[in-house]
């Protein structure tokens, strides 16, 4: 008999795809959210997770961007 879940195909880098399965590893049984890992860059992800990732991924980013501080005049 065949089955058919559900899914999303997430693209994304080597390094993101590993804090995505590390996502996935630190779930609980009933939560884990991938499906399948297409090749090094694709991961088939659970419909009903899309927004958790993509949050988590989301605060992921935002905490490796960095802003170069502003230097008031004359004190280079």
């Amino acid at each position: 008999m065949v089955s058919a879940v559900q899914g999303v195909i997430f693209k994304c880098d080597v390094p993101l795809k590993e804090y995505i399965r590390s996502l996935d590893d630190a779930a609980s049984a009933a939560e884990k959210f991938i499906i399948a890992e297409l090749d090094d860059q694709n991961l088939f992800v659970k419909v009903a997770r899309v927004e958790f990732v993509e949050a988590k991924v989301k605060q992921f980013v935002n905490a490796l961007h960095f802003t170069k501080p502003e230097v008031a005049p004359g004190q280079a």
